[in-house]
């Protein structure tokens, strides 16, 4: 069998190449991982409640 495309992880991989988060003093969220979305519902996906869906927080001091 083939390798199957994936496009959010490819999506990511990119963002992981162009955007550095330890620039802005950011990192990926630890609850969803950076994908801003946890869980498959009927209506569609969950936001994440942590990062508000956008996948990176604030660094804590």
């Amino acid at each position: 069998m083939g390798k199957t495309f994936d496009p959010e992880k490819e999506v990511k991989k990119d963002i992981d190449k162009t955007f550095d988060p330890e620039k802005y003093e950011m990192t990926f969220c630890p609850l969803c991982q950076g994908d801003g979305k946890l869980v498959k519902t009927p209506e569609g996906f969950e936001v994440c409640k942590e990062c508000g869906g956008f996948g990176l927080i604030k660094k804590k001091r």
